[in-house]
């Protein structure tokens, strides 16, 4: 598990990536996994994620999904690291941050598509982003849960910044596609 006092203090970098590796229970692993077949394997029967990665820069397209796994799960948590740095009892697990990227980086390429969550209606995935931001800020500074949500917020954040990184034009095409989305 992430202990960001042992991450710090004993140098345990290692958290960041094993961390994402533990779920709390099979519900956590199996929501988490869920998200990410939907997202990045199936997308409702539409078009998975890693292969319109591949279609815009070819074979290095499997290994762009890859990095923006691996760096939304490992960044994602730095805000945590950094808030919790002096607290030896805070830990943390789970894949989310790296999912959130894969759902954020999935939005940059498919901004046309419409999105469901639990309580929150079929709506374009572009509104789905900015609501989920807002939970995860007001979920952030609840103590109510043991959710970390700033790893949400900020995989989701890492996942965005490095699809617009390493697909040049994808935010234009982004921008571009907004104005048509909001008819429901």
């Amino acid at each position: 598990m992430l202990n960001p006092y042992s991450f710090v203090h004993e140098k345990k970098y290692f958290q960041v990536i094993s961390s994402g590796f533990i779920h709390a229970d099979w519900m956590h692993l199996i929501f988490n996994m869920l998200s990410f077949y939907f997202f990045a394997l199936d997308i409702n029967g539409g078009v998975p994620l890693e292969y319109m990665m591949t279609s815009a820069v070819g074979q290095v397209g499997h290994l762009y999904f890859g990095l923006i796994y691996f760096a939304s799960m490992a960044l994602g948590d730095l805000s945590t690291i950094i808030k919790q740095k002096d607290n030896p009892k805070y830990y943390s697990l789970g894949a989310s941050g790296a999912i959130t990227g894969v759902v954020f980086s999935f939005i940059l390429f498919a901004p046309d598509s419409r999105l469901s969550f639990f309580f929150m209606p079929n709506m374009p995935a572009p509104l789905f982003a900015v609501l989920f931001v807002v939970f995860s800020i007001i979920g952030g500074k609840s103590r109510r849960t043991n959710i970390n949500h700033d790893a949400h917020l900020w995989g989701g954040l890492v996942g965005f910044i490095m699809t617009i990184i390493l697909f040049p034009g994808i935010l234009q095409n982004f921008i571009a596609a907004l104005p048509g989305l909001f008819h429901f």
